[in-house]
Parts: C-alpha cells; structure tokens; sequence
C-alpha cells in the first residue's frame, strides 16, 4: 500500500520530460561503419540481427545457423559488433564475415557502446518487414 508521501513523490515525478531533436539525435547518434556487405535493391521479407562483442568464433556459428535454414532463403543477415575504439584496425570478426563471404551478409561496427545502444542501432539498421534477433552465442534450428 501506498502512502500519501509516496504518492506525492509519484506525482512529482517527470515521466514524460520533453527533449529537443537536438537532444535525441546526439543521444541516438553512434560511431559506426559498415564494414562489408550491401543492402540488395531489392529487399527481403525478413533480417536476422546479430549483436557480438570480440566472439568471432561463436558468431561464426551463429551466422551459419542461419545460412543453412531448409525452406527459406528470404533473409538478410545484419551483424552489429561492437568491437573497440578503433575502427579503422581489422578485427577477427571481420575476418570471419569475409570468410564466410555470403552476399546476404551486412557488418557494421560500432564503438565501445552499452548493450541498450546496440540493440537500438540494430533495429534501426532494418529496412526489411520483419526482424528477428539472434545473439551471437545463440543458434537457430534448421527450420527456423
């Protein structure tokens, strides 16, 4: 139960604080480049979103998992790394995307950045009508 204090406090609370544009677009706005791949002109149904942190070896698994789906080749794989300050240096990520050397594949790297950000600039990277997320140490089934 409530009390009338914390009521008051409740109250007084700014839920819904107004920023400027100014202020969303520096707050959603993230060191990225994409590092390989192109978005084809003509879109898929669907992009699976994979965020990594420095596990070019489970991504590679994870990014397979999808490229051997039986019955649907509908996709675009989107990799969101986030994988160091510079970007300008090769990572073993990268080296992995370039050696599964897939068309349906985009890469983009990000600075150092909390996991929430990630996740925004992921969703915010898909052009497709439906999105899937998928984890880098996780895997599909093979009729996902």
């Amino acid at each position: 139960m409530l009390t009338d204090r914390d009521k008051e406090i409740i109250r007084n609370l700014d839920f819904y604080k107004k920023i400027s544009t100014d202020e969303w677009a520096d707050h959603q706005r993230l060191n990225q480049v994409q590092v390989w791949g192109e978005y084809p002109s003509e879109l898929p149904q669907c992009s699976v979103v994979i965020r990594s942190f420095k596990r070019p070896n489970l991504l590679r698994r994870a990014i397979e998992s999808v490229l051997i789906q039986e019955g649907y080749d509908d996709y675009l794989i989107i990799v969101v790394d986030n994988e160091g300050e510079d970007l300008s240096i090769k990572t073993e990520t990268q080296r992995v995307i370039e050696e599964i050397n897939d068309d349906r594949i985009i890469y983009y790297r990000y600075e150092n950045t909390y996991n929430g950000s990630r996740f925004n600039a992921a969703a915010n990277l898909v052009k497709t009508k439906y999105m899937v997320f998928l984890n880098d140490d996780d895997v599909f089934h093979k009729y996902f």
